[in-house]
């Protein structure tokens, strides 16, 4: 977090340097947080799409696991009476 803060802070002081920060843009609203206050919003922005990313495949998984449980018991549910017949 702290190379991502120093790096921030340095965007922020080249882009001060520049000038050209119009106030009805959103940069003129990030030069004026601080840099470790953007840091923190873009790691915990990274880790709730992170976090969201990790559920949505755990929820995938699980309705794999439930589709393939499922066809076990479908194909030894057929399974049975084949060997019926052929008996």
């Amino acid at each position: 977090m702290r190379t991502l803060e120093t790096t921030i802070s340095e965007q922020q002081k080249i882009f001060i340097k520049r000038g050209n920060i119009e106030s009805n843009k959103i940069g003129y609203y990030l030069m004026a947080l601080p840099a470790d206050q953007i840091a923190t919003l873009c790691i915990l922005h990274l880790m709730r799409h992170l976090f969201t990313e990790f559920v949505n495949d755990i929820h995938k998984e699980a309705e794999n696991k439930a589709t393939q449980h499922t066809q076990v018991n479908i194909t030894q549910e057929v399974r049975f009476p084949a060997v019926e017949l052929f008996d």
